[in-house]
Parts: structure tokens; C-alpha cells; sequence
């Protein structure tokens, strides 16, 4: 997901993350949606399926309707409605600006860790990254830094949904799995085809 589509750069970043995505994911395609549409915000825009074929070139311009605000849990709620039966989940969000709903969403994370300490939710993870000089980076740190209270999956790992980069500091794209990938292996080219990796 991305929030201010005019912004070429912006557009660039978000590209090349779901050219990336839709490289893992079974059939070729990743989703795509702006967030922090409509007033205050709250409302989210489908811009439907990215295809590998499409490169880095998403055929979309500027959301219908940008407007002050900036939430992120109706975006976050979003996939979790969208993919709820999903094995695992990556999503991606690129944000250019501070969040006005940061209590919201982690206590909508808090929920979404629970599912995953229950065995209800597959392995899911959020990376944000932040871009430009508008970036609330202590938002990104409390995000990043979160406490799950100890929740653990059932095969024993500790629930950690987000990862939060400013893309100044990324050395490369694709470092932005870094902490998806561990000892286990958790992302595999061409997953399962009920697998889901989305692009935000």
C-alpha cells in the first residue's frame, strides 16, 4: 500500500515492492491498494491484482480521493479480512507521513498476535517502510518494538508482526525480508497456491 500516488517516487517504491511480492506468491500477483484515502483518512482504494508481467510499472494514478489523516488500521484490517485462512502473510506498507490511529493499530496487532498464538491465523508479518523526511520514526520504533506479552505460535516462535525500515537506510529492496527469512526458512519461492503475499 502507498499513501501519496503523485509522488513519482513514491509510485517507484511501490512498484518495485509488488514486483517483488508477486514473484513469491503461487499465481504471479500481488494485491495493491492506496490507505489513508477519504476524510480523516480512514478509507482504503483497491487498485486490484499486480501481475509479474506488468514489471515495475503499475498501471494506476493518483487515488480518487486524498485527504488529510492518515490511519493505517483500516488498512490493516483489510487484509486480515481479505486473507484470513491465509498459511502465512507478508504485507507491505509505505508510508510518507506520521499515523493518527498508532494505539489503534497496535492494539488491532495485539489481536491479529493472539489468532497467531491460538493456531486460528498463520505466520503473518507487516513491514513498514517509511519514506521522506515527514516520517514519524518513533512511531516506526514503537511498532518495531512492540510487545506481544510473551504470545508464541504453536511451533514455539514469538510472535513479531512488525518490521518497520526507513528506505534511507536499506541498503537493497529485498532487504526488506530479512526478518521474514530465518533459521526456518519461512519464505520459499512459489509458495503453496493458498499462500498469500500482499503488497500495501
Amino acid at each position: 500500500m502507498f499513501r501519496k500516488p503523485e509522488h513519482n517516487v513514491m509510485q517507484v517504491v511501490a512498484g518495485s515492492m509488488a514486483q517483488m511480492l508477486a514473484d513469491f506468491d503461487s499465481d504471479g500477483n500481488t494485491s495493491v491498494i492506496y490507505w489513508a484515502c477519504g476524510v480523516g483518512g480512514a478509507a482504503i482504494e483497491i487498485v486490484g491484482r499486480h501481475g509479474l508481467n506488468q514489471g515495475t510499472n503499475i498501471p494506476i494514478h493518483r487515488a480518487k480521493e486524498i485527504r488529510t489523516g492518515t490511519r493505517l488500521a483500516p488498512a490493516v484490517s483489510y487484509f486480515m479480512e481479505k486473507f484470513p485462512n491465509a498459511p502465512w502473510g507478508i504485507f507491505v506498507i509505505v508510508t510518507d507521513g506520521r499515523l493518527d490511529d498508532l494505539e489503534e493499530v497496535k492494539e488491532l496487532s495485539l489481536e491479529i498476535g493472539r489468532q497467531m498464538a491460538a493456531g486460528t491465523r498463520g505466520f503473518t508479518k507487516f513491514v513498514l517502510i517509511g519514506l521522506g523526511a515527514e516520517v514519524d520514526v518513533d512511531q516506526m520504533g514503537e511498532l518495531d518494538d512492540m510487545d506481544y506479552g510473551g504470545l508464541k505460535t504453536p511451533d514455539g516462535e514469538q510472535v513479531d508482526i512488525w518490521d518497520a525500515r526507513n528506505a534511507a537506510e536499506m541498503d537493497t529492496l529485498d532487504s526488506v525480508f530479512d526478518e521474514c527469512v530465518g533459521e526456518n526458512s519461512i519464505i520459499a519461492p512459489r509458495p503453496p497456491c493458498q499462500t498469500r503475499q500482499e503488497t500495501s
